[in-house]
């Protein structure tokens, strides 16, 4: 009975240890968020997108135009 009280406070400390470590302990510390105060204006105003330049199409090669011969 005594080895049973002693094996089940070690894993009940284990448990509680883990838990706390994971709890306590991170890869990063947290990030700075930030505030509307801290956000520029200049981030906030609507992009203009310009223009598209103009595009040259080329006039498709077609065959000669022969007028009907009469018969």
């Amino acid at each position: 009975m005594r080895r049973i009280v002693i094996i089940a406070a070690c894993v009940a400390g284990i448990v509680i240890f883990g838990g706390i470590a994971a709890l306590g302990t991170s890869s990063a510390p947290p990030m700075q968020q930030m505030v509307h105060k801290d956000i520029p204006v200049a981030s906030l105003a609507p992009v203009v997108q310009p223009a598209p330049a103009p595009t040259i199409i080329p006039p498709a090669a077609t065959a000669p135009v022969t007028a009907p011969s009469a018969p």
